[in-house]
């Protein structure tokens, strides 16, 4: 196992990268990359819950209001925004998500134990996940 800081921009990224790795069953790579798709997905999935959550929040704050405070509605259900909350709401919504995805946060992954199987892996693949599924030491 390795310790390593990530973004969760980073994070989306080597999830996607194991995704492209063809799995056999009982293999020692596929067990490994299993083992950092759970591991990384139990760290990433509340980020992600809090950030649409907080999306949400900004989607009322900038949603346009009636009488009382009621929020308004369009036609398909969704809240209404004059032009002005509609580009509070954007750049709200980007400056959210850009710090979102460059939040930082340790990993502990989980090496795949050395196997032929790496060998068969893309260079640029291998070198994306050095340091998560691969120790360092292996790749070079």
């Amino acid at each position: 196992m390795g310790k390593i800081k990530i973004t969760v921009k980073k994070a989306r990224q080597i999830l996607n990268d194991l995704s492209k790795i063809s799995k056999e069953p009982n293999d020692k790579l596929s067990y490994a990359i299993k083992k950092n798709e759970k591991l990384l997905l139990a760290q990433v999935e509340p980020l992600i819950e809090n950030l649409n959550a907080e999306l949400q929040d900004l989607a009322v704050v900038h949603a346009e209001t009636g009488e009382k405070g009621i929020l308004l509605m369009d036609e398909k259900g969704n809240y209404s925004y004059k032009p002005e909350g509609m580009k509070k709401l954007n750049v709200s919504r980007k400056k959210l998500v850009d710090e979102h995805n460059n939040f930082e946060f340790e990993f502990e992954s989980y090496y795949s134990p050395a196997c032929e199987r790496l060998l068969e892996l893309d260079a640029f693949l291998l070198e994306e996940l050095e340091g998560v599924l691969i120790a360092s030491e292996m790749v070079n």
